[in-house]
């Protein structure tokens, strides 16, 4: 009888050591994955940082956060590539803080589709990871504020840019109405510019922007009259046919 008790006690044991070891390993992978996660995302911002010209208060935060997945991910991973993007990662944000680097002071649009697609994609990103640090408390509301401001100003320049390209594209294939629609786009927005403090980036994109619609404007009288010559031939043949 106490044989037997002895074995289930020893079973018992077994089986809570076993959920321990199962747990533990289920927790080491969850940390694994939200470490490799982040890393990720993490680089996928960095990738366009320079394009973008992020300032020093988000360098930091974005590489602040990607030293700490990385170090996590090391303790977890004994890889040398793991390593070495952890040191030089460390590095830059020593770097970074110590205000020891040149930043790009002016955001650069690509002419490449794909490229603006990523830098747009990047600030959706990067407006998750700011929201999520300040709901956080890593960020002070002024930070966070003077963060979040920033962003969405540079959504709206990608946005407005991209649309003066797409417009003037559009007028050279001769898609009058797709020119239409983007300048429309971008007039909407110009107040907001001029309400900001870059006066003189406000004053840039609104010449542009009357240039372009001036374009549009000569070119329309001519559109219409092609189609008044054309409706007037189709109405011509299609009375002879009547009769």
């Amino acid at each position: 009888m106490l044989l037997v008790v002895a074995l289930v006690a020893v079973l018992a044991v077994l089986s809570v050591v076993q959920q321990k070891k199962k747990q533990a390993l289920a927790e080491k992978r969850q940390a694994i994955a939200k470490s490799k996660a982040i890393v990720d995302e993490s680089e996928r911002i960095l990738e366009c940082a320079a394009e973008l010209a992020l300032d020093f208060p988000t360098m930091v935060l974005l590489n602040k956060r990607y030293v700490d997945a990385l170090s996590l991910l090391q303790k977890h991973q004994d890889e040398k590539s793991v390593a070495n993007k952890f040191a030089q990662a460390k590095e830059t944000l020593i770097q970074l803080e110590q205000r020891k680097v040149t930043l790009p002071t002016q955001m650069r649009l690509s002419d490449d589709d794909k490229q603006i697609v990523k830098m747009v994609q990047a600030l959706k990103r990067l407006k998750a990871v700011v929201n999520f640090e300040h709901n956080k408390s890593n960020l002070s509301q002024e930070v966070f504020g003077l963060i979040a401001q920033s962003i969405d100003q540079k959504q709206r320049r990608i946005n407005i840019e991209s649309s003066l390209t797409r417009a003037a594209s559009s007028m050279v294939i001769q898609q009058w109405g797709s020119a239409r629609h983007l300048l429309n786009n971008v007039s909407v927005q110009i107040p907001v510019l001029y309400s900001g403090e870059d006066k003189e980036y406000a004053a840039h994109i609104d010449q542009r922007y009357n240039q372009l619609r001036a374009q549009l404007e000569q070119s329309m009288p001519d559109i219409e009259i092609e189609i008044d010559e054309r409706d007037g031939e189709l109405e011509q043949l299609f009375n002879k046919r009547k009769w």
